[in-house]
């Protein structure tokens, strides 16, 4: 991909996760005119936020300099990632940090933010998953986090 180039926007369905093989992009947010979030080089990653939550596009990444990407769509990511409990570890741990990072620059705009863990039924690790987010999220925030379970209980 060359200089400019848009690999994701803001809004868009997202069902490709991306890993930065060679490169610079530039990560850009919603406000106006957008303002620069962070920047990617070799070994980071994108996209993973949409492919787990089931929605859209929440930044724009555009290429900064010439960048070769490697692109898993979401059957290939649901297969490699999702049956790993420490992979679904390792996404809720860079997920806090993201969303850390927002809710730091927000705090004065937003009073609350929801954050749901969701797995298919079955799937193993889901409790795990949510308190170490609950304590990444109060260590990175430094704000309450409160947590609760709903559905149906084994026994119960």
């Amino acid at each position: 991909m060359r200089r400019d180039d848009v690999v994701i926007r803001i809004g868009e369905p997202g069902d490709i996760f991306y890993v930065v093989l060679e490169g610079e992009l530039e990560v850009w947010d919603a406000s106006q005119p957008p303002r620069q979030t962070g920047s990617l080089r070799r070994g980071d990653y994108f996209g993973e936020m949409a492919l787990l939550q089931g929605g859209k596009r929440t930044a724009t990444v555009t290429v900064a300099r010439r960048a070769h990407l490697l692109a898993i769509d979401k059957p290939a990511f649901d297969h490699l990632f999702l049956k790993n409990p420490k992979a679904i570890e390792h996404f809720a741990r860079v997920l806090s940090k993201r969303l850390a990072g927002v809710t730091r620059g927000e705090r004065i705009q937003r009073a609350t933010t929801t954050i749901s863990v969701a797995a298919s039924p079955g799937l193993k690790g889901k409790t795990l998953v949510a308190g170490a987010l609950a304590a990444i999220l109060k260590h990175l925030t430094v704000t309450e986090v409160i947590t609760s379970r709903s559905g149906r209980r084994r026994g119960a």
